[in-house]
């Protein structure tokens, strides 16, 4: 969970858009100016979708990139296997043909 919240605050800053990133900023504004009003609920309610819908984002690349990362582990595993099997296979031919 802990590596989880570490990806996503790491790409989290890459999968920001320019829109997200002036609706961001224009938030940021209307806080230091300390003004209360309606725009900066409309910005709060927008930053808050858009961060949701990044998280919903990067938790999916996330499985996606640990499904991938399984695969090629297997497939690393299996050909080292493959290998493994050939050189046996080599070895007891040779051993045939000796005979």
């Amino acid at each position: 969970m802990e590596q989880l919240q570490i990806s996503i605050n790491e790409n989290i800053p890459r999968l920001l858009t320019d829109d997200v990133q002036k609706i961001l900023d224009n938030l940021k504004r209307t806080i230091d100016l300390s003004e209360s009003d309606p725009i900066l609920s409309k910005y709060a309610n927008e930053a808050n979708e858009l961060t949701k819908e990044l998280n919903q984002r990067t938790e999916q690349l996330q499985k996606q990139m640990n499904r991938i990362t399984k695969l090629l582990a297997n497939s690393t595993n299996k050909l080292t296997e493959s290998k493994e099997l050939i050189k046996t296979s080599k070895d007891t031919l040779q051993k045939n043909v000796k005979k």
